[in-house]
């Protein structure tokens, strides 16, 4: 991983998103634009000029956590990350008003930038070059594309793709990239969130469904971070599904082994136990959590969209954060646009969300005092100015004054363990 470059670019849009949503100043001037500062700078000072081109490029490098080389033109990984991160280094400076020159040097870098580059799929249709090579060739990795979801990063952990651009030739790309992915590749691969963002909701669905049958293995939640253990089984041959159906086999067959490894220092190979703890812990999980927010809320491109990705015959409601420093809350039912939209503003920053009832009048009020409050409908958007800490109701016309009713949600104590194929979370009674 000699030449694994973006990982400091991706914290530091931890620091940036966290301001985004929160719209502490202080915190983006102590904390976050300093340290997005310096991970803008490593990219400024590592990438070379192309004067035929005209164009800056990244060499020597590699994508996330590929180690079949490290001596690649271009990877699609760090092209993302710098567009997504001197965009924000640009925004967070303009706010604070510090470091003109900066600014200078990322627009231009923004200006002159390697584009990303097309590539016709064996398939059909046109996907974004993954990577290059020294000279500026395609590179096809096979299966590896799909790594860790190299070939849609512009998508996620970049914000440089969304249902904004739906229908352009890079979002088609990303789409067509996602649809791709291989069923059971899914392990620390948040391709799940991809389609999300890409609003591919039954898809995303079908993943987070097979990420639990494949990968829960632990009684407690934790999930198993490797999505091929099933080779060590003694049945991987005859399995039918073994992917799936030999993928615990580890836990409960103490026959599973590590086949034919290689004494250090001698030619001798062995077989070995397998650890039936190595490699459990939270990613998968975490993955599954950002997909099931991305399908219920997203806010990545300057607009808030609500239930942007949620499969229409799920009854959902959310209380969760969206860029521009809001608080959203929402609800519907089965097969149902939303009830209402309710949003607090913690910023006083003003407001652009995604018409959620596009064939119907919308109302927009203060649902403390019942005022009106005036806003802006443009195509899809509805744009209104806020005030720090105010509550706003969005609602369709139809729906007249009044408050929405809630749903209320009951609980029961848990009377067992829950399953899912061939999932279990939570163990049977032995006693």
């Amino acid at each position: 991983m000699l030449n694994n470059f973006t990982p400091a670019s991706q914290i530091a849009q931890f620091f940036w998103q966290y301001f985004q949503h929160t719209g502490d100043e202080s915190f983006l001037r102590s904390r976050a634009y300093p340290f997005m500062k310096k991970a803008a700078e490593f990219y400024l000072q590592y990438l070379k000029w192309d004067e035929a081109k005209q164009e800056y490029f990244i060499f020597p490098s590699q994508p996330y956590e590929y180690p079949d080389g490290n001596q690649y033109r271009n990877p699609l990984t760090d092209l993302a990350m710098i567009r997504t991160s001197f965009r924000a280094c640009l925004e967070a400076s303009r706010i604070l008003n510090v470091d003109p020159e900066k600014r200078a040097q990322w627009e231009r870098v923004l200006k002159h930038l390697a584009p990303y580059r097309y590539t016709t799929l064996a398939t059909g249709g046109e996907a974004v070059v993954t990577v290059e090579d020294a000279s500026g060739k395609a590179v096809d990795l096979g299966r590896s594309e799909y790594a860790f979801c190299r070939g849609t990063s512009p998508v996620f952990p970049a914000v440089e793709v969304g249902l904004q651009q739906k229908g352009s030739r890079l979002f088609d790309a990303m789409a067509r990239r996602a649809r791709l992915h291989p069923k059971n590749v899914l392990a620390i691969h948040p391709i799940a969130v991809v389609k999300a963002r890409l609003g591919m909701a039954e898809e995303s669905v079908q993943d987070l469904i097979m990420s639990v049958r494949q990968l829960q293995h632990f009684p407690q939640g934790l999930f198993y971070n490797i999505d091929h253990w099933h080779y060590l089984s003694r049945y991987a041959d005859i399995a039918k599904n073994p992917i799936v159906d030999c993928q615990r086999d580890y836990i409960f067959d103490r026959s599973t082994r590590y086949r034919n490894l290689k004494v250090r220092g001698s030619e001798q190979r062995v077989d070995t136990p397998a650890d039936p703890f190595i490699q459990c812990g939270l990613e998968t999980s975490a993955i599954l959590a950002v997909t099931i927010n991305e399908m219920l809320l997203q806010s990545h491109e300057g607009m808030i969209r609500v239930f942007p990705s949620t499969p229409r015959d799920w009854p959902a409601a959310f209380t969760l954060c969206a860029r521009g420093a809001f608080i959203v809350s929402s609800e519907r039912a089965r097969n149902a646009p939303p009830g209402f939209v309710a949003l607090k503003s913690l910023a006083g920053n003003p407001c652009r969300i995604v018409n959620p009832w596009p064939e119907h009048g919308i109302v927009l009020r203060d649902p403390i005092s019942g005022a009106g409050v005036p806003f802006k409908l443009a195509g899809d958007a509805i744009t209104f100015d806020t005030a720090l800490n105010q509550i706003y109701l969005l609602t369709p016309v139809e729906s007249g004054n009044a408050i929405p009713n809630l749903a209320k949600f009951e609980s029961q104590p848990n009377p067992g363990p829950k399953h899912l194929d061939e999932a279990i979370l939570g163990k049977p009674r032995d006693f």
